[in-house]
């Protein structure tokens, strides 16, 4: 009479092989989650830019003095995503904006927009310019 099943043994082998790609695969995903947050924050950075473009056009302003609400929120939605409590700087005669973060996937990258239409990995860590009201 013959048996028409699996063995124990052949069940944990394959037992034993799914658990390790799972494992793998559970590694894997960390970078992604980090990666997404990044790709998310690069997004509503843009959209800072647009915003307060936008708001500055609505109220006829010559300067960037105000902002305007959307940016308050994409600010405060920015450091959710990061975690962190960056705020945007601005020139003492309110002509020039800039905002950076500090991104999840790298020790020293950051992401930076400005009002001159900037947006991208700063050249240097300090990031936006107090001279300058740029991303430098």
């Amino acid at each position: 009479m013959q048996n028409k099943g699996f063995t124990l043994i052949e069940l944990l082998v394959v037992i034993a092989i799914i658990g390790i790609l799972a494992g793998i695969i559970v590694v894997s995903m960390g970078g992604a989650q980090n990666s997404a947050k990044d790709a998310k924050v690069k997004a509503t950075m843009d959209q800072m830019r647009s915003a307060a473009e936008l708001h500055k056009i609505k109220i006829n302003a010559e300067n960037y003095s105000d902002l305007g609400p959307d940016v308050t929120t994409l600010v405060a939605a920015t450091n959710d995503i990061t975690g962190r409590t960056d705020q945007v700087m601005k020139l003492a005669n309110n002509s020039k904006w800039c905002f950076s973060t500090k991104l999840n996937t790298g020790d020293d990258e950051y992401w930076c927009v400005d009002s001159n239409g900037f947006a991208g990995e700063p050249t240097a860590s300090t990031t936006c310019s107090t001279a300058t009201g740029a991303c430098r």
